[in-house]
């Protein structure tokens, strides 16, 4: 009962906090340092940022004081696009209700203004005295805030400034939105540690560690230029701040070998002078005791990796540089600053840069295991997939707690299994040297009332990694459906109701009929379709943003997890724009685009539109088609279509859960218009082509956006199905099974989302 009670009150907490922002949206007059307009067209936020998991070695090394993870204050610098792309400022706004979570995740609510054109979000934390120094003008650029913004370098401060950026195709009002963005680290870390061949070297005992010329200031933003183009957050180069300064020397004064504490810095530009590398670029001074010496001496360690794109002297936000210390053949430096100014001739060191996806990492000299995650959590249903990524340079095996069966990464091609769970190690082309994955697939359904666990052992000589595995159980399932809101009564191939005229009644019968879609059907994971039908097309048509139209369509859309555009539904610009937000504020939504007609969605699909949102809702046939896809009329009643066969990208429409035997299905028109596209990118799967069109496609599947293209609305109409679906939803034929696949492809994209491989 208290925990209960706890959890209650938490929520209620959640929820004064949200009304209080919707207050203050209310009345709020002005923008902050350069706002204007909308003054109450405001929408609350909710915002989670990750912190990227450290990545230092686990064999003894411990944090610095300062909070790796920490996130203290937030600001969020919010920029508008202009013609031409470029962004400027409006205004910013403090993150309020900042909240920390579990795996290095922190919450927070943003109250932000209404946008009808694309909008970025400069996210800042923990920025110091960065905004009270500086304040962005009215109209400034996004180069110009991105230089301005900076931090003071304190190694001793409690958090470390940190930045991340969103980019929105607008933002609506009136409903709260969820975002998420991966922080970098405007800062990098320092681990020293030694690992001696006694044949080779004398003994070496590090007792301080110290850094020499080091910035003052840290730039809060990268320069975007400066971003690497790779899927996680990282730099490819420094972005030092104008007028930065050295700091005078900071360190460790008593290093403890066994919970050896790292360092922090400021990023460093690379240093091309050979006048200059000696005493003008940043460097690392060792300080410990040689061989059989009662007194310290001093060595220097320089960033030089070696490695392409990380020139000597260079020092960059996030990473972090594990020096390893080889060999020592003599005394150094009796004093650190003297070391800190001639080069080193007796030492040898290495440098490693981890891998951003790795979160937790073991090492020992030139040998390392390190793993992206703990805990995997998978689906109930049988075949769910998850991976665990690694970066090892060790053949390290990996068995079931308890087991002695093991696969051994490096090499092995090998699985095994538990009662629950099967393990195996791929290796993907592209992948470097040292990087491989754990494949973990479940072998049931789990079908009882509790979740399936089982623990997983990672393991290189006395390294070990436990990581917990669980698969859910299937009442998590069973009262989730799939929420689908068809656009217009009227249209035909509408999902609205049973009746058997002009409309899509086979389909809704098929798709409601529970032997097909349930928990207890043959596509089992979900409990079943639920509709909504729009009376008629004026809501999408003339919905403008401030009309009674447009709070209609913003309660059905965002209602829903599954929109069916049919034919004849003239939808206005504003309604194009929120209809791309909805579909990419989520990767559990799916849009069933419908092209059959000439008055068919004309703000989505006709080249010659150009309005105040054309920026923005160019991404249908426009964009993966260029100029040949068009709404035709075309004396064919009596043609057909056809599915095209041997292609393994549509396999699963034909033979997914309802197969259909793999041969070409033929597809009759009910009437002479259809939308069909000549040309597409290699990114869209063409499912029916027409036979008298050079297969132009009129049936496709983007998976990537999750956007199926229907050109033919009559394609699924009521007497084009067969009559036991007609009266019934039993499928009976191919064309039948075809549509029932398209179907579980959705119902797919929406339940398991990120949680499994699409098909």
């Amino acid at each position: 009962m208290a925990f209960t009670t706890g959890r209650n009150i938490c929520r209620l907490g959640n929820i004064i906090i949200l009304a209080l922002l919707f207050l203050t949206a209310a009345s709020c007059t002005k923008d902050q340092a350069g706002g204007g307009g909308m003054d109450t067209d405001e929408a609350v936020v909710r915002l989670t940022i990750r912190t990227p998991g450290v990545t230092a070695p686990r064999g003894g090394m411990t944090r610095t004081g300062v909070d790796q993870y920490g996130i203290g204050n937030i600001k969020v610098v919010v920029l508008e696009q202009k013609s031409g792309g470029s962004y400027l400022y409006k205004y910013m706004v403090d993150g309020q209700n900042v909240q920390p979570g579990e795996n290095n995740k922190t919450t927070f609510y943003a109250l932000l203004k209404a946008s009808a054109v694309p909008i970025k979000l400069l996210i800042f934390a923990n920025y110091g005295e960065a905004f009270e120094a500086y304040s962005p003008a009215a109209g400034e650029t996004e180069e110009s805030i991105r230089s301005a913004v900076v931090a003071a370098f304190d190694p001793e401060a409690n958090f470390i400034p940190m930045y991340s950026e969103i980019s929105l195709p607008g933002l609506d009002t009136g409903r709260s939105s969820t975002l998420s963005a991966t922080m970098l680290r405007a800062w990098a870390r320092v681990d020293v540690s030694a690992r001696l061949d006694p044949a080779l070297s004398k003994d070496f005992r590090i007792s301080e560690l110290y850094v020499y010329r080091g910035r003052n200031s840290v730039q809060a933003a990268p320069d975007a230029s400066a971003l690497s183009p790779s899927a996680t957050p990282r730099v490819d180069a420094p972005s030092v701040p104008a007028g930065a300064d050295t700091l005078e020397k900071y360190g460790i004064h008593t290093f403890d070998p066994v919970n050896a504490q790292g360092l922090c810095l400021a990023e460093c530009d690379p240093v091309f002078d050979e006048a200059q590398k000696l005493k003008g670029t940043a460097c690392i001074v060792v300080g410990g005791y040689y061989d059989l010496d009662t007194e310290p001496s001093y060595y220097r360690i320089d960033f030089d990796s070696g490695q392409p794109g990380h020139p000597y002297g260079q020092v960059l936000r996030n990473y972090r540089y594990s020096f390893l210390v080889t060999k020592v053949t003599g005394r150094g430096w009796d004093d650190p600053d003297d070391a800190a100014n001639n080069r080193s001739t007796t030492i040898v060191t290495e440098i490693q840069m981890w891998e951003d996806f790795t979160t937790e990492m073991i090492a020992n000299g030139d040998n390392y295991l390190g793993i992206s995650s703990r805990a995997l959590y998978l689906p109930y249903k049988k075949d769910a997939e998850k991976e665990l990524h690694v970066q090892a340079s060790v053949p390290y095996t990996v068995n079931f707690e308890n087991s002695p069966s093991e696969v051994i990464g490096l090499g092995d091609t090998g699985s095994l299994r538990d009662d629950h769970f099967e393990v195996r190690i791929v290796n993907y082309p592209g992948d470097e040297d040292d990087v491989s994955h754990i494949i973990i697939t479940t072998l049931d359904d789990n079908l009882t009332p509790d979740n399936f666990e089982s623990r997983l052992v990672v393991r290189y000589a006395s390294w070990t990694f436990d990581i917990a595995v669980t698969q859910y159980h299937f009442k998590e399932f069973v009262s989730r459906s799939i929420r689908v809101l068809s656009v217009h009564a009227g249209s035909s191939g509408n999902l609205g109701g049973m009746t058997t005229v002009g409309d899509g009644a086979s389909m809704r019968r098929v798709l409601s009929n529970a032997n097909n879609f349930s928990v207890s059907g043959t596509v089992d994971f979900f409990s079943g379709f639920d509709f909504t039908v729009s009376p008629g097309m004026d809501y999408f048509r003339y919905a403008d943003g401030s009309n009674s139209y447009t709070h209609q369509v913003r309660s059905w859309l965002f209602a829903c997890d599954v929109l069916y555009l049919a034919n004849d539904n003239y939808i206005s610009e504003y309604s194009a724009r929120i209809i791309m937000e909805w579909l990419e504020a989520s990767p559990s939504r799916v849009l069933i685009m419908g092209g059959d007609g000439d008055q068919t969605s004309p703000t989505l699909i006709r080249q010659d539109m150009n309005g105040p949102f054309s920026g923005d809702v160019d991404w249908w046939y426009n964009r993966i088609a260029a100029s040949s896809y068009k709404l035709d009329y075309i004396n064919d009643s009596g043609g057909f279509y056809s599915v095209p066969i041997n292609s393994a990208n549509s396999e699963f429409f034909t033979g997914g859960p309802f197969p259909t035997g793999g041969n070409a299905i033929n597809f009759k028109v009910a009437d002479n218009y259809f939308g069909y596209a000549k040309s597409y990118t290699d990114d869209i799967i063409p499912l029916i082509t027409h036979s008298n069109l050079a297969g132009s496609m009129v049936v496709g599947v983007d998976k990537g956006r999750r956007v199926v293209y229907h050109g033919d609305a009559s394609l699924w109409q009521t007497a084009q199905m067969s009559s036991t679906a007609e009266y019934s939803g039993t499928v009976s034929t191919d064309v039948d099974r075809f549509w029932a696949n398209l179907w579980a492809w959705v119902a797919y994209q929406v339940i398991w989302a990120d949680q499994q491989a699409a098909y």
